[in-house]
């Protein structure tokens, strides 16, 4: 990519601060310092953060210094961002369990060998508590209870908890431990990045220009993609089982996902609709793009061709199963989906009630029906996730 066309920060950008200073400082000399903070929360990566993750990529092509900052501390606090109660926090053994492949997965869009990988514990965890009043003076109470996601919270009734108030201060301190030149995020961390932006300005350095990307929707709603609501598609997910994921989003969806996930320009968006008139032609053929990212596109082609081939037969087709053990002859349904979906029990509890599980095609709403596993049990979860459940022999 070549540094003196920028034409590249445009893509996905909702909202660049400052941008003039930004693409001044891209044309200079000095390599920049881009940081992007990720909380492991989960264990998948999805392609929400793909989205932020390609835009990193970006700023290392244009010849800057990545930093790749793995939230092992924040995220026991738990971000508040755009959440309507307080988040149960994460034991630092649930964060240890949740980061092992994270470097795996962020290598399948960024150049991890390039780039700084840190742990905000290495600093944050010791900090004493003099150090972290130093850097709280210089934050204004007003800053942080002001914010629209609080105040919707204490209007209505609902608690703040002291701790998520810290977890701005915390993440500005990120930025000022590392001297960061850009930080990106999602819209959605706009108010954490600037109080990252203001702290720097504080303890006398350059601020750092904030880069928010546009918040890639859930495969079933206009809410943002997260591994906290179920509606994601994971990186690392299996070919056919990413491009069957794909093809269920409902039809508003597919242009923001062939722009963000794709990485379609509005050109070529254009001329798909113009091409495709139809949107499951169109979707079909954003979904194949999406998934040649991640498995190259003869994997691509071979799993659009065994999604055309179980949709046409309506059989599930074997490469759409994913087989899943347990070492134990029964198990609850709260459970099985927990296990499978490799997703938290109070995920697992909101697909189900959901109506959105099916064991061998009965729809269940009890997450605590017992599911016993004498011979394979065929679990359904959501459209197009099916998984076959057997005891370990």
């Amino acid at each position: 990519m070549k540094k003196n066309s920028l034409a590249w920060l445009d893509w996905a950008s909702a909202e660049i601060i400052e941008r003039d200073s930004l693409r001044r400082r891209l044309l200079g000399s000095k390599p920049l310092k881009v940081k992007l903070g990720i909380d492991p929360t989960s264990k998948d990566l999805h392609l929400g953060h793909g989205v932020v993750l390609r835009k990193l990529r970006q700023f290392q092509d244009a010849g800057c210094k990545a930093i790749l900052v793995i939230g092992d501390f924040t995220a026991t606090i738990g971000d508040p961002s755009m959440v309507n109660k307080t988040r149960k926090p994460l034991s630092s053994r649930q964060v240890k369990e949740n980061m092992k492949t994270y470097l795996e997965q962020a290598s399948s869009i960024i150049d991890i060998k390039s780039a700084e990988v840190v742990y905000n514990s290495s600093w944050l965890g010791r900090l004493n508590l003099e150090e972290f009043v130093s850097y709280a003076g210089k934050v204004s109470l007003v800053e942080l209870i002001e914010r629209k996601d609080f105040a919707l919270r204490l209007k209505s009734g609902q608690p703040v908890a002291l701790h998520e108030l810290l977890y701005a201060v915390a993440m500005a301190i990120d930025s000022v431990h590392l001297k960061a030149d850009v930080e990106l995020g999602g819209l959605d961390q706009k108010l954490n990045m600037l109080l990252g932006r203001a702290l720097q300005k504080k303890v006398g350095q350059k601020p750092q220009e904030l880069v928010m990307t546009e918040l890639l929707p859930g495969t079933n709603s206009a809410e943002k993609m997260s591994n906290s609501e179920g509606n994601y598609i994971g990186l690392r997910e299996a070919a056919p089982q990413m491009f069957a994921k794909l093809m269920a989003i409902p039809d508003e969806l597919i242009e923001p996902y062939a722009r963000l996930a794709a990485m379609y320009s509005e050109e070529m968006i254009k001329s798909l609709k113009k091409e495709y008139p139809n949107p499951k032609d169109r979707k079909g053929v954003v979904a194949e793009a999406i998934v040649s990212l991640y498995h190259g596109s003869r994997t691509a082609r071979q799993a659009a061709k065994v999604f055309d081939e179980t949709f046409r037969q309506k059989k599930i087709a074997e490469q759409l199963i994913n087989p899943v053990s347990f070492n134990k002859a029964e198990i609850t349904l709260l459970e099985a989906v927990s296990h499978a979906r490799q997703v938290s029990r109070s995920q697992a509890q909101r697909l189900v009630s959901q109506g959105a599980v099916k064991v061998d095609g009965r729809k269940i709403l009890d997450p605590q029906e017992k599911v016993k596993l004498t011979a394979k049990v065929m679990l359904q979860v959501g459209p197009h996730s099916f998984y076959s459940l057997s005891r370990h022999r």
